[in-house]
């Protein structure tokens, strides 16, 4: 009967000892996660991003709401697909650390990205003198800065960024932090 009671008592203690160990580490998915959002907006893929967003984001923030917050988003027009080829090219995302909580991540990050303040007074000057306007300006600016980023001409600036992560029905996802 002792010995029962002792498989019993050390079954129980194992058990408790097991269940109280934490799951898998999910450092590596929550890094991935984190990377794999920026990556997306630096290559303008803002749906993407978007999808990775937390319900309650995507509850009171709608997917054009956010498009316009973060970027002019994929397009078919050549221009702006070559723009984003170049942009991505120049960009680099580090991985500093990664703090995790139960079902909350903070991701601390150094984006290393094109100046967004930076472009040259001789490219408003030559549309000017085209009398380009409206969409044909537009596209006129983003294919000069498109060449600009592609000579490596628009200096680099870094960004130390933190991202939150929230888990939720098993997956890690980004929580959105307006800027506004």
């Amino acid at each position: 009967m002792k010995r029962i009671m002792l498989l019993i008592g050390t079954a129980t203690l194992l058990i408790a000892a097991l269940t109280g160990c934490p799951r898998e580490d999910e450092t590596p998915i929550v890094r991935q996660q984190a990377e794999r959002y920026w990556a997306y907006l630096f290559r303008g893929r803002t749906l993407d991003a978007y999808k990775m967003l937390d319900e309650q984001t995507r509850g009171y923030l709608s997917y054009m709401e956010y498009a316009q917050k973060v970027g002019f988003g994929r397009s078919q027009i050549t221009e702006i697909q070559d723009y984003w080829k170049a942009y991505y090219a120049n960009t680099e995302i580090v991985i500093n650390d990664v703090s995790i909580k139960r079902k909350s991540a903070i991701v601390s990050i150094t984006l290393t990205i094109p100046d967004p303040s930076w472009f040259p007074d001789e490219a408003c000057t030559e549309a000017q003198i085209l009398g380009l306007e409206g969409h044909e300006y537009a596209l006129f600016m983003i294919s000069e800065q498109t060449k600009a980023l592609q000579r490596g001409e628009i200096p680099q600036v870094l960004i130390e960024e933190s991202t939150q992560l929230l888990k939720e029905s098993d997956q890690w996802r980004i929580v959105f932090k307006d800027e506004e």
